[in-house]
């Protein structure tokens, strides 16, 4: 036997629930709150319902609880731990083969792991600075900016997450496209990373070429506190990236300068060969040479840029130090002039008054 649902209907006194049939055939009414909770009840009432018609009041399975990240002394120290693993088998897979997910290495692993003193790896994942290369007996030290930096070894360069993740990327592909060519590991590294650095600034010093025209013009053709200022601004500009040319062709010059650093960069060579000399520091050397070249081309050109600003900026100095002096001689000159006039002035007033003065004043008797 299947009972009706039970209607409810809100009514002056309360809620009222009809139930079930009576004998006469109408409802039988049954108060179940009453005024003046009336509304409240009601409200409660059929929320009640429409959670066990949905089902919403049954408790679901159990929910695990989020577990808090665990951070480690050496990743708070660093705050770089997850590093991208790149090595030199890039050359025998395939651009749809899947890449190995970040590795978790703390500075005291990772100078364990190459062999170096901690102030090196204090210099690659501290406070971004000047382009740094430094080889090692067993790896090369890269700092070239905070997206390019890696410690490099004679199969494998670890890249520090994420900020190393274009370069990775990067890297994998020219390994995939050179794999017929015999280069040592770590040369194909720097080569990639001195390309993407030189293209970087390249960049910048093409932005910052066209905006130092464009300033210089506005700031020549109406001198302007406005146009001032942003030849000012645009020198700082130009003073950061000329630092940072600077600092990589410098690095590369000193490099080239020692041949004992030149095959210090080849990890990959036997210990023995590279003490000796008999190493093939070419190659090192060609590499190092190009993008030093096109570092010192870029330093010249932001240097180019750099006087140009200066020389508009001392222009329109000497103009505004020259027409400050023409307003200054003509203020001058008003003020003379107006110094003369009311000393004459007062002269004038000085002689009217001694003239209309009486010299005596005659007596009675006379």
């Amino acid at each position: 036997m299947q009972c009706a649902a039970p209607s409810f209907r809100v009514g002056r006194c309360g809620v009222v629930a009809a139930s079930a049939n009576s004998g006469n055939g109408r409802p039988r009414l049954r108060r179940v709150a009453e005024a003046p909770w009336a509304n409240l009840a009601a409200f409660a009432l059929g929320a009640s319902i429409a959670a066990s018609a949905l089902g919403l009041g049954r408790p679901g399975p159990p929910q695990p609880t989020p577990q808090p990240a665990i951070v480690t002394a050496g990743e708070h120290a660093t705050g770089l731990c997850h590093w991208t693993l790149v090595t030199s088998d890039e050359t025998r897979r395939g651009s749809d083969d899947a890449v190995e997910a970040p590795k978790r290495l703390t500075r005291a692993e990772l100078s364990a792991r190459f062999g170096l003193p901690a102030r090196d790896a204090r210099l690659l994942l501290g406070a971004p600075g000047p382009a740094l290369l430094l080889p090692r007996q067993r790896a090369v030290l890269l700092r070239l900016r905070p997206s390019l930096r890696a410690v490099i070894g004679a199969t494998e360069a670890w890249l520090p997450v994420p900020d190393g993740d274009l370069f990775a990327a990067a890297l994998r592909r020219h390994l995939r496209d050179h794999a017929g060519h015999q280069s040592a590991f770590e040369l194909c590294v720097l080569d990639v990373a001195l390309e993407l650095e030189v293209a970087a600034q390249a960049k910048e010093t093409g932005v910052l070429e066209t905006a130092a025209r464009q300033a210089v013009a506005r700031l020549l053709a109406k001198p302007a506190a406005a146009s001032l200022d942003a030849v000012r601004r645009l020198k700082g500009d130009l003073g950061a990236a000329l630092g940072a040319a600077s600092g990589l062709e410098a690095e590369l010059a000193r490099l080239l300068d020692d041949d004992s650093d030149l095959r210090a960069l080849q990890v990959s060579a036997p210990v023995v060969s590279r003490q000796e000399g008999d190493a093939d520091v070419q190659q090192a050397e060609d590499l190092l040479e190009t993008y030093r070249s096109e570092a010192a081309g870029l330093v010249a050109r932001l240097r180019a840029a750099d006087e140009a600003a200066q020389d508009a900026e001392a222009c329109v100095a000497a103009s505004q130090d020259a027409q400050r002096n023409a307003v200054l001689r003509v203020s001058l000159c008003f003020s003379a002039a107006a110094f003369t006039e009311r000393l004459w002035g007062a002269t004038a007033r000085a002689l009217a008054g001694r003239r209309a003065t009486p010299t005596g004043v005659p007596g009675e008797n006379g």
